[in-house]
C-alpha cells in the first residue's frame, strides 16, 4: 500500500498532469475527503488516507495512463485483418474492468478535460 501512496505522490509532484490532478481532486471532493486548496493547487495527506481511497485513486490514475498510452499507440499503429479467427481471438482476450459509479463518473468527467 505504501508503494501506491508513493506512486501517487511522485506522479502528482513530478509531472503535474492536469488531467490526473483534476481526477484526484474530483474524487476527493466526491467522497468528502478532507483536503486544503490554495493558488498552488491542493494538498491531501496521503499517509492518513484510508487504503480503500488509495486503491481507487491509484486505479483511476492507471486507467488514465493506459488511456493516454492507447491514444499514443493508436496514432502509430494501424492493423487491419479480414481473418475472422484473429478478430475473434482479440475480442475473447479483452477483459472487462468493473468500475463503481463514482469511478465511471470520474472517467467521463476527465474525458472532457
Amino acid at each position: 500500500m505504501e508503494d501506491k501512496r508513493l506512486y501517487i505522490y511522485n506522479l502528482v509532484v513530478r509531472y503535474k498532469d492536469d488531467k490526473i490532478n483534476n481526477t484526484i481532486l474530483y474524487y476527493i471532493r466526491s467522497n468528502n475527503i478532507s483536503f486544503s486548496e490554495n493558488n498552488n493547487g491542493f494538498f491531501i495527506n496521503l499517509s492518513l488516507l484510508e487504503d480503500e481511497h488509495i486503491n481507487k485513486i491509484y486505479n483511476l490514475i492507471k486507467i488514465l495512463e493506459d488511456d493516454d498510452m492507447n491514444d499514443d499507440m493508436d496514432d502509430d499503429i494501424i492493423y487491419v485483418s479480414n481473418d475472422e479467427s484473429i478478430k475473434k481471438s482479440c475480442i475473447e482476450e479483452d477483459t472487462s474492468l468493473v468500475l463503481t459509479e463514482t469511478e465511471k463518473a470520474l472517467i467521463e468527467y476527465t474525458k472532457g478535460i
